[in-house]
């Protein structure tokens, strides 16, 4: 397919996004798949869990700001808006792990350092430095891969999470040296207060129930069922590269022009074909490396959520910079609560197999619901 110089130009951007995301998610993916061929299924879904609880809390403490810095960096010159969402990102995340660290220590220190790189590399993205993305991206999986492979031969899975909260913390350079404008004159920031809400609550219900799901799992159905459910849905992560990179891509470029159809048409081309070799291929890799596992059902009935997962990226981008971030948080409130309905329910009925359908049903219904919501600001 060849572009037009625009497309062209927007198409190199998303390409540096996506490959970074492309091989931070590979190397982290391998990583966890590496670890689930001698962990114990109980144990696996255990330290899931844990990165689950820093992880997500972490990108939630900053309530919002990475994705104002995501949409308004660009015309952010004099780092004003930085000083601003930083400073009050600190406050925040500091009451966080103050709150989780009496849970577990390693998980706190883990979603300190999370919240930091949520604000650096929010800020690289909204200034259209993709190629710093990318490298950004890339050194923190290395280095989070590195540090996990030799640490938790002595550690165990305490050596795993304190590997993710120190690359997390070193790559998260942009964000510690503009410590210095520190200020609690937020003025900027009350200025995009509703923006900031709604983008925490559409942030709290896309990430939260990446954890809830789990203590949802372990409370009615066990350790075990939940070492599967992660395997699963890490295998799912990994094919969910395209559509996080239409986020972080579209975002910035909406908010400051136009998107390419053809770089539209192209990635939902795409996103089709991964479906079909995810569904076609998936079935072998559980047979091969993980016979312990019960994934076969669960990855194919996945398989075909990564069409509407990469619809609603999209139009979770262009709502956003069309400053409706309230039809986004409706929409995330409707994928979270379908998705727990979906797993206590039909998680009892059908098991694994239940929780791979809760998991399509509740992206689906996101999906039609902005859709329409797009429809509607556009008649």
């Amino acid at each position: 397919m060849k572009f037009p110089t625009n497309d062209a130009t927007q198409f190199k951007g998303f390409s540096l996004v996506s490959l970074g995301n492309i091989v931070a998610g590979i190397m982290g993916g391998g990583m966890w798949l590496f670890f689930a061929t001698f962990m114990e299924v109980s144990d696996y879904g255990e330290v899931g869990f844990f990165i689950s609880l820093g992880t997500v809390i972490g990108s939630l403490s900053v309530l919002g700001q990475n994705n104002v810095l995501l949409t308004y960096s660009y015309t952010d010159k004099n780092n004003e808006l930085l000083y601003q969402a930083l400073s009050f990102a600190i406050i925040t995340s500091l009451i966080f792990t103050i709150a989780v660290i009496f849970i577990k220590w390693e998980s706190a220190i883990l979603l300190l350092s999370v919240s930091l790189f949520a604000i650096s590399t929010s800020r690289i993205l909204g200034k259209k430095k993709y190629k710093e993305y990318a490298l950004v991206l890339i050194t923190e999986s290395s280095i989070r891969v590195g540090l996990s492979l030799l640490l938790y031969p002595f550690l165990d899975m305490n050596g795993i999470l304190i590997a993710f909260a120190l690359s997390h913390s070193i790559t998260s350079y942009k964000a510690i040296k503009n410590i210095k404008g520190f200020t609690l004159s937020w003025n900027l920031l009350r200025q995009k207060f509703n923006f900031s809400l709604f983008s925490f609550g559409h942030s709290s219900t896309m990430l939260l129930p990446t954890l809830i799901d789990k203590i949802i799992i372990i409370h009615f159905f066990g350790t075990n069922s939940l070492g599967n459910y992660h395997l699963g849905t890490q295998l799912f992560s990994l094919v969910s590269i395209l559509p996080i990179s239409i986020f972080q891509f579209v975002l910035p470029q909406t908010k400051s022009g136009t998107v390419s159809r053809k770089l539209i048409i192209f990635l939902v081309v795409t996103s089709i074909i991964i479906s079909i070799f995810f569904i076609i291929l998936s079935p072998y890799l559980i047979n091969t490396f993980y016979e312990e596992y019960v994934l076969i059902e669960f990855n194919q009935i996945l398989g075909f959520a990564i069409l509407p997962y990469c619809v609603t990226s999209l139009l979770n981008s262009k709502l956003y910079a069309t400053d409706n971030s309230k039809s986004v948080f409706i929409g995330g409130m409707i994928y979270s609560i379908s998705l727990f309905i979906g797993l206590i329910i039909l998680g009892n009925v059908l098991g694994l197999v239940g929780m791979a359908i809760a998991l399509v049903m509740s992206i689906l219904f996101q999906t039609i619901f902005l859709f329409l919501s797009w429809q509607k600001l556009n008649k």
